[in-house]
């Protein structure tokens, strides 16, 4: 229904009558009566028509999808009797059906009326009132059931338009229609035409704007502003954003310039509706068939003449194709969950049948209205299509669906299914009278423990004096053995782990309040764990207190942060000494069993260690402290694959790309993922959202103005997706990982392997003690980038390792003269200063290990300089040195012997008595305890 029209004395200050008529698809379907309009310029019409809709009429689903009813206001000009009236139309609008496709029953709008040519609305100045028709349109019944809405879908084909077209393309001559075709699967073996007709040619100058509407693919409007669809935009973007090709970097500077050179224009819009048997069809072609083809061409226009009489002889000339080319778009992005869109540009080559059938499984070709090109006549290669190639034509279009064809999980679901994999955490300890109590007794039962066991070590083997010199190693190792042996075969190891048992029940009952059986066995196993680490925290202290109390002068206690007993941790990895590394990590995460990055790094060195099920509930620990914490989520992601529990792999990989969609890592990490399922769909889309996000960050990158100082290259993020995941996965162990990312770098490279490459390829050798695969990807990188620290250092340690020390030297040497320093310039510090000592080199030794105290202080840095002082004979330096590695770790022997030499040497005999006993307990304590 046409209720009024509104404003027309804008238009014609003189118009008196008007009538409107409607029409939709290609037929009127009525005018109203005459209507007088008021003085304040409405026009009540109400006006009522209608038409049939069904499936297998020419009103179908489709047409609603893409074609408007068509409204005309027509003035009635008044002339004398016996005169026929004259009508002057004075505007169109439009009214889009989709609303009632989409659920809707009915729909009011006040659909603005725009000018046709010659219009008195055509000189209407720009502050005038828009004249506008109120109209109502409704259905009996709702045109779509809710299940066909809810398995349904709506897909729309956007042809912008064709850039950098033929030179022969050339306004001057016989009439041209510039045509493009897409076929869209529908039911049954059927195809569903998308035809784009009536591109407009235009020459350089100014390019299209943005944004600007979107057309109907209509022929019978006759106002321009009326072709527009109501609140449909092409909108644009950056081209790294797009689908399709072109859109690289080195890409824009042409796609500028062909942006406002000559093009044919479509901005054309058909849209079509999908039912359940269609979106089938359609997820099933693309799976066969990722190349979609779409086909343009160039028709001649028939112009009147009066040789043509035969309406045969007019098709005939309709038929004849020109320039005859074929764009193939990529379809699979919309297999991947969520997407409901592509656009982009896609490049236009000539067309021939043989390619068409290698890209997809049949040769689609140009369909009219009217008529179907017969393949006869297409079969050979277009000569005019070369010049596409030539002038590098390509289309931009967008294609775009209602509804994701493979639906993508929402965050919500995400988060729930996360914490249905983490187990829950024990409850955190009280903090009443009582658990500190049960705590107390726990340390004099260790307490009393440990002087028991020291007694039968010294009725076993007597105590010795500072003079009598330090055990050596294996001397130790055989007593601990004989005191082992001793205490089993005694019964006293049996009762004093009765005597512990009653201490460690009070504490699981009044510090954790825990009473009550464990719900299931996972949640039993994490108890433990976090049990475990808080008694041994707790017996290392009672230990201290104890043997700080025996001293005549108490152990400085020793004051490690977190940052400290990490990289305490990280030197017993690289010495290989596993079981002090552990030790150390547990330290760490029992100082603060919430710090998230405690539980990571514990997990990263489980990994190297091939304890996958233990660094699984490290990460485990660390995600239940905050679920929403993306690198806790790969990490669990890739232990899950290493245990194979892939589906739990794909809800961690899939939450941490949602929860924070710009992670490089996350995308890639993601991609390797579906790689190893064989989901090859997927992992392109990951790894093309991946070097997306990476492109970005570099032009970022590249549009900061330089810093006045030249920044360090090895600051720098790796140039590829890839490289950037191996620097994740190196940091926590993840060698399958580490190997699957380097095997696509090694496929994405030009020109040959990186330095980078082949340094990470060494470092995971170096890891699996694989020396010759070590040393060959070390040779590499010497020859690719010989002033990189980073090679010398790794090259100084696989020396190191193999007993090389000159050879080892040398690199070390070769890694500090760099200016840049090399990222792990710790250890090559560490190791260079333990050549100099052993080469009795103490001077250089000392100004290393100086170094190594500047950058990353640790016992170990502090006892080298203590060492090299004390062979220097700075016996000062070297008393305080050491004094510095006691406050960092006061259970290092080396550090107490090396005191008491030094206390002896100035006459302090008591006071080297003292270091030399505590030194001994602490070497004692260490065999005992696994210290």
């Amino acid at each position: 229904m046409v209720l009024k029209a509104q404003d027309l004395k804008t238009i014609k200050s003189d118009v008196s009558v008007t009538l409107v008529r409607v029409e939709y698809n290609g037929v009127v379907l009525g005018d109203s009566s005459k209507t007088s309009v008021l003085p304040n310029g409405t026009a009540n019409y109400n006006f009522t028509t209608s038409f049939e809709c069904s499936p297998d009429g020419p009103n179908s689903l489709d047409n609603l999808a893409q074609k408007p009813v068509l409204l005309t206001v027509i003035e009635v000009l008044q002339r004398e009797k016996r005169q026929k009236e004259k009508t002057v139309p004075l505007g169109q609008a439009v009214v889009d059906l989709l609303p009632l496709l989409q659920g809707q029953c009915s729909l009011k709008v006040s659909a603005p009326l725009y000018a046709v040519p010659t219009s008195p609305l055509e000189s209407l100045h720009p502050g005038a009132k828009v004249c506008s028709l109120e109209v109502t349109v409704c259905t009996k019944e709702p045109l779509l059931s809710a299940t066909q809405l809810a398995n349904g879908n709506f897909l729309s084909v956007t042809l912008e338009a064709a850039y950098s077209v033929p030179e022969a393309f050339a306004p001057a001559g016989p009439l041209q229609n510039y045509m493009a075709c897409l076929q869209v699967p529908a039911a049954g073996e059927k195809e569903f035409p998308l035809l784009f007709k009536n591109g407009t040619l235009k020459l350089a100058g100014e390019k299209e704007p943005l944004p600007r509407p979107k057309k109907w693919p209509l022929a019978n409007i006759m106002a321009p502003g009326a072709l527009n669809i109501p609140n449909s935009f092409i909108v644009g973007g950056p081209y790294e954003d797009e689908d399709g090709e072109l859109n690289k970097r080195e890409d824009r500077e042409f796609r500028i310039q062909a942006e406002s050179m000559k093009r044919i224009v479509w901005d054309m819009e058909r849209r079509c509706y999908l039912d359940p048997a269609a979106i089938v069809i359609l997820q099933k072609r693309i799976a066969e068939c990722r190349y979609w083809p779409v086909e343009v061409c160039r028709m001649s226009v028939a112009s009147p003449s009066k040789g043509k009489t035969s309406k045969a002889d007019k098709g005939d000339e309709d038929k004849q194709i020109f320039f005859h080319g074929v764009a193939y778009v990529n379809m699979v992005p919309l297999l991947c969950p969520g997407v409901k869109q592509i656009r982009g540009a896609f490049r236009v080559f000539s067309y021939q049948d043989s390619e068409v059938f290698e890209k997809v499984s049949n040769a689609l070709k140009i369909q009219s209205s009217d008529a179907t090109v017969e393949a006869e006549n297409v079969t050979h290669p277009s000569l005019d299509g070369q010049q596409y190639i030539e002038a590098g034509t390509f289309l931009v279009m967008e294609i775009k669906l209602d509804k994701a064809l493979v639906p993508k999980r929402l965050r919500e679901e995400l988060t729930r299914r996360v914490k249905q994999m983490i187990p829950p955490r024990p409850p955190l300890p009280s903090r009443t009278a009582g658990a500190k109590k049960a705590v107390e007794d726990y340390h004099n039962r260790v307490t009393s423990i440990a002087v028991a066991i020291l007694s039968e070590y010294h009725e076993l083997f007597g105590k010795r004096l500072p003079d009598q010199g330090a055990i050596d190693h294996q001397t130790l190792e055989e007593q601990k053995r004989q005191l082992n042996f001793e205490l089993n075969s005694s019964g006293k190891y049996f009762a004093f782990k009765e005597q512990l048992k009653y201490a460690v029940v009070k504490i699981v009952r009044e510090k954790y309040l825990k009473t009550t059986a464990f719900e299931t066995q996972e949640q039993f196993q994490a108890f433990l764990s976090e049990l475990y680490v808080y008694l041994v925290d707790e017996m290392h202290i009672a230990l201290n207190q104890l043997l700080s109390e025996e001293a005549a002068s108490p152990a400085p206690p020793s004051r490690t942060t977190q940052e400290q007993l990490w990289l305490f941790a990280r030197e017993a990895e690289v010495s290989k000494d596993y079981k002090l590394a552990s030790l150390y990590h547990q330290q760490r995460v029992a100082q603060d069993q919430h710090n998230i990055q405690s539980w990571l790094d514990y997990g990263a060195f489980c990994l190297l260690l091939e304890e996958t099920t233990k660094a699984q509930e490290c990460f485990q620990q660390a995600l239940s402290l905050d679920h929403h914490h993306v690198q806790s989520l790969l990490l669990c992601g890739i232990v899950a694959v290493m245990l194979q529990h892939y589906e739990e792999a794909e809800v961690f990989f899939e939450d941490a790309c949602c929860l924070e969609p710009s992670n490089i890592i996350a995308w890639t990490l993601s991609g390797l993922f579906y790689e190893l399922q064989n989901n090859i769909i997927q992992a392109e889309m990951t790894f093309r959202e991946a070097n997306k996000l990476l492109q970005a960050q570099l032009a970022k990158e590249r549009s900061i103005p330089e810093a006045p100082s030249p920044v360090s290259r090895l600051s720098q993020p790796p140039c590829t997706i890839f490289m950037k995941a191996v620097e994740f996965l190196m940091k926590v162990n993840a060698i399958q990982f580490i190997h699957m990312a380097l095997a696509h770098e090694l496929l994405s490279l030009q020109g040959g392997p990186s330095c980078a490459y082949y340094l990470a390829l060494a470092q995971t050798s170096l890891l699996r003690e694989d020396f010759s695969k070590c040393e060959e990807c070390l040779c590499e990188a010497v020859r690719i980038d010989c002033m990189n620290p980073n090679v010398w250092a790794q090259k100084g340690h696989l020396c190191y390792l193999r007993r090389d020390f000159g050879e080892a030297k040398e690199c070390y040497e070769r890694t500090i003269s760099f200016v840049e320093d090399a990222v792990d310039m710790h250890f090559v510090c560490l190791h260079l200063g333990s050549i100099y000592l052993e080469e009795k080199e103490y001077g250089r030794a000392k100004q290393t290990y100086l170094l190594a105290c500047k950058n990353s202080p640790s016992c170990l840095t502090w006892l080298g300089v203590g060492i090299a002082c004390y062979r220097l004979e700075e016996m000062v330096e070297a008393e305080d040195a050491l004094s510095e590695a006691n406050a960092l770790d006061n259970t290092n022997a080396e550090v107490w012997g090396y005191l008491a030499l030094i206390c002896l040497q100035g006459g302090r005999q008591l006071e080297a008595e003292q270091c030399y006993k505590y030194a001994i307990k602490v070497r004692v304590s260490t065999l005992l305890w696994g210290r």
